[in-house]
């Protein structure tokens, strides 16, 4: 195996994520990557279940995977966050019915790459912040994370 650095594909190169959907971890019956463990070549999940669309304010939504040391070895640090505008009761409920949970989210990023983040015995953790903001030109809403510390990085779905 090579260890040259691939040529950067120079004509698209946007930073930032552009979507992303989620579903508790237990509803995933089948993951399976491929051999290097970089490509989900498989997810099934339980009859009538399917990923939830998220929303994050244009710009907010980010997704960082930070490879760790630890005596027991590597591991990767992920996070996903971004922004819901509005501090509505809808979506207060629907944050606080989140909060806590177990998910593995789908994030597809400004240069089309879809990644899957999480899995059914590594899953993501839930969490948010409600925010007014100080003044009247400060927006207010809900910063919100998938967070959690994975065994592998997370695989791209072709």
């Amino acid at each position: 195996m090579s260890l040259h650095f691939p040529d950067p594909a120079t004509d698209s190169n946007i930073g930032g994520c552009n979507s992303f959907s989620f579903i508790e971890a237990e509803k995933i019956i089948v993951l399976a990557t491929n051999s290097d463990q970089n490509t989900v070549t498989e997810l099934v999940v339980t009859g009538g279940h399917d990923f939830f669309t998220g929303y994050s304010t244009w710009g907010t939504l980010r997704f960082d995977e930070q490879t760790q040391q630890n005596a027991s070895g590597t591991y990767y640090s992920v996070r996903i966050r971004g922004f819901y505008p509005s501090l509505s009761y809808e979506a207060g409920q629907i944050f606080n019915n989140l909060r806590g949970k177990s998910f593995v989210v789908k994030i597809k990023d400004n240069n089309l790459v879809t990644r899957l983040a999480g899995t059914p015995e590594t899953p993501l953790t839930f969490s948010f912040e409600a925010t007014s903001g100080r003044s009247p030109s400060a927006r207010s809403g809900y910063a919100f994370e998938f967070s959690g510390q994975l065994l592998k990085p997370c695989p791209m779905i072709p």
